[in-house]
Formats: structure tokens, C-alpha cells, sequence
């Protein structure tokens, strides 16, 4: 999934290639817990004490809460985390499985009870979790858990709430899956108005004809990344807005497995799709803090350089770089597809996420960008709801025969 949400194509790890690997950004998670002791998350020297307080000396993991306990017995929240920023540590051998922002870390909530069917999370999610997670410098946060309660309830209104307080923040939930069902299928608090809500693809061909041994993606279409998975929930959600946002990767992705020392294996879920697209998220923003955008023709240090991306900015290029699929996975013939209707729609949502589509990581085109969290920056814009408004002026070069 790494090439297909860069650059489109196996391989095309075009974010990489322009350096953004998530170097000095902390990605937030909430899951059952993370296994410490797994060679994406371990420390080589074994000095990292994490727990319940912020640690800079930690290789990759430098703040877990141990709200529900301290260990991941089920292996979800190991998974998770291993796709969104997962690395080998210095004393194992590298793997091509490692997460989108491979060099970021940590600040994780461990929400999952050893021997529970089910997740004990914060009464309040706002201050008890994402405020949490922000504390610890973490500005892009992934959630692959939700309730398959099809309402907006004080769940979604808690993420609604933080966001709009913490507009330095993105908050990524998974969709759930129970597209299968249908229609209006998106659980609490993935339904929330201002979250990047994630849904499912279908891994690359390539992946498929490796995992049968044969060619599989030239004879079933439906083994093919611009397909949506059958059980990827589907919207609208409350009040009729257009759910899911986007797609990531998510039947199937490989990633850490807990309870092992450096063992990976496939699982399958939008919870498997969301924190890839976190990870996309955070070289997004990487590439904005690092001082890599300026209004297009300005110099470096001329005091243009935007360096503070709100949320919404990030949310906005994400669900702007996704590419339309092609059909939704059948759910009662998984060889076979199923007719989209339209773009957007409520079954994909605006598609598969390919950022260097808004990102000018291969020089091929100029990005015009505002939308900071800072009220003096040059990239500020707030508009009011009394009907002011601003206006931009673009100005194009002809398209290229």
C-alpha cells in the first residue's frame, strides 16, 4: 500500500524519494496496545521507559498510556501501528513491511483490557484521549475502532469538538465494516463531521498473484487497487454528509504481528486502511513544517515559507489528491465486482489517496496552498459566517499536447 497512497503504483514511494519519511513528527494511536518488545517498536540499547510519560530517549514508541493495561494479547493495536510509522530497529535485519512514516513515533493510548472482546475507551474522547495524544506533540492522530451504531452521538461529537478547538489537528477513524450490510453503514465516531473517515480498497494485483501463486489480477478484476473491499462501510452518514472521505489499502496489508520478534502477517479491515493513510498524513504535514512550501516564485526566507498547516488543510489535500476506482468488490461473489454510480459517491467516497498528486514532489507542477492554524501567518484565512468572503485569482498554463 505504501506506493499505491505516494505515487499510485507498487513501488512508486515517491514520497520517500523526496525525503519525507515523517523524521521529527510524533503520529498518535489509540488501539488494544502495542508490543514493545516487536523489532518495529524496540529499542535497540533497551533504555526506553515509555510508560505514562513522555521518554525522548525512545527509539519509536516515547509515550504510551497504559489506560487499559500495558500489553496488546489481541495484536490489533501492534498491526495498526505498524503500518502507520512502523521501523526495524537497529539490531534486525530491515523489512520491506514498514509504515508510511516509518520515521516518525509514537504517543499511543492503549484502550484494549488483556481477555476483552472489546475496547475500553475514555468517557470523554475530546480531553480524555486526543487531548492527550496532542500533549505529547501529536498532531495527526489514527483510531481503528469505532461502534456499529449508525448515529451521531457524544462519541462523534466529542472528535467534532476537539477538532474545532485544536485546529493544528487532523483525527483520522476507520469507517468500519459493514458495507456488506449496506447503505448508511459508517459507525460512531467514524461518522463525526470534521474526521478523515477511511474505507477500503483492495490491495495491488501484484499482491494478489503473489498471494495465490498465480495471476490472479488479470482473471478476476476484482483483484485490483482501484476496487473497493466488500466490507469497507458505506454512508451517507448522519445528516446526509458524504461518507467515507477516502480510501487506503486495506484487503489486504501486511504488518508487525504481535507476540513475535520480527514476524509480519495479513489482516484485512478498515482498520488496516486508516492508519496507512495517517501515515500519508504525517509526511503531508512533514512536508509543510519542514519548510518546504512558499507561495509559488517566492524565495526561501522571504518570510513566506508556511510552516503551519491546520487540519483542515491536510484533510482537504488528502480527500483532493484521491483518485475515482473502478467497482466495489460483490459481497456475495467475492470474484466479482460491483457498478459505482458517480463521483463522489458514498461507497468510495473521493477514492484511493495518491499524495503526490497535491504534493509537487516530482517537480511537475506548482501547488498554491493557505489554510494554517496560526492567525498570523501569512496563510491565515477565516471566514465568517455573516457571508464575507475572499477570493483567489488563479492563473494556469496551457496543458501540454
Amino acid at each position: 500500500g505504501h506506493g499505491i497512497s505516494q505515487g499510485g503504483a507498487v513501488g512508486a514511494n515517491t514520497l520517500w524519494d523526496a525525503g519525507l519519511t515523517g523524521a521529527g513528527s510524533i503520529v498518535g494511536v489509540s488501539d488494544s496496545g502495542i508490543d514493545l518488545n516487536h523489532c518495529f517498536f524496540a529499542d535497540a540499547e533497551g533504555d526506553c521507559d515509555p510508560f505514562d510519560a513522555f521518554d525522548d530517549d525512545c527509539r519509536k514508541v516515547v509515550y504510551y498510556d497504559t489506560f487499559a493495561d500495558g500489553t496488546d494479547d489481541d495484536g490489533h493495536g501492534t498491526h495498526v501501528a505498524g503500518t502507520a510509522a512502523g521501523s526495524c530497529a537497529a539490531s534486525c535485519s530491515s523489512s520491506d513491511d514498514i509504515g508510511n512514516a516509518y520515521d516518525a513515533r509514537f504517543a499511543f493510548m492503549d484502550i484494549g483490557l488483556a481477555d476483552e472482546d472489546f475496547l475500553t475507551v475514555p468517557l470523554s474522547l475530546d480531553s480524555g484521549l486526543l487531548e492527550v495524544l496532542r500533549d505529547q506533540g501529536a498532531y495527526v492522530s489514527t483510531h481503528s475502532w469505532g461502534a456499529s451504531q449508525f448515529v451521531y452521538n457524544y462519541e462523534s461529537s466529542d472528535v467534532d469538538s476537539f477538532m474545532h478547538a485544536f485546529p493544528d489537528s487532523l483525527v483520522l477513524f476507520a469507517a468500519g465494516n459493514d458495507g456488506d450490510l449496506g447503505a448508511e453503514t459508517v459507525g460512531t465516531p467514524g461518522n463525526a463531521k470534521n474526521v478523515l473517515t477511511v474505507g477500503a480498497a483492495m490491495a495491488a494485483g501484484e499482491s494478489w498473484d503473489a498471494y495465490f501463486g498465480q495471476p490472479v489480477s488479470s482473471l478476476y478484476d476484482v483483484f485490483n487497487s482501484d476496487v473497493v473491499a466488500y466490507f469497507s462501510s458505506r454512508g451517507p452518514s448522519t445528516a446526509n454528509r458524504l461518507k467515507p472521505d477516502v480510501l487506503g489499502s486495506g484487503f489486504y496489508v501486511n504488518s508487525a504481528q504481535a507476540g513475535s520478534s520480527c514476524s509480519t502477517l495479513n489482516l484485512a479491515g478498515t482498520s488496516m486502511a486508516t492508519p496507512m493513510i495517517a501515515g500519508i498524513a504525517v509526511l503531508v504535514r512533514q512536508f509543510f513544517t519542514s519548510g518546504r512550501y512558499r507561495i509559488p516564485g517566492a524565495s526561501a526566507g522571504a518570510g513566506e515559507d508556511f510552516t503551519t498547516p491546520s487540519g483542515a488543510l491536510l484533510k482537504a489535500l488528502l480527500i483532493h489528491s484521491s483518485q475515482p476506482m473502478s467497482a466495489v468488490e460483490s459481497a456475495t461473489d467475492l470474484y466479482a465486482t460491483e457498478s459505482l454510480y458517480g463521483y463522489p459517491d458514498t461507497i468510495q467516497g473521493y477514492g484511493s489517496v495518491q499524495a503526490d498528486r497535491v504534493l509537487p514532489v516530482l517537480g511537475d507542477f506548482d501547488l498554491f496552498a493557505v489554510g494554517s492554524y496560526d492567525a498570523g501567518s501569512p496563510y491565515y484565512y477565516a471566514l465568517e459566517a455573516t457571508g464575507d468572503s475572499v477570493q483567489f485569482r488563479f492563473r494556469t498554463a496551457a496543458a501540454s499536447s
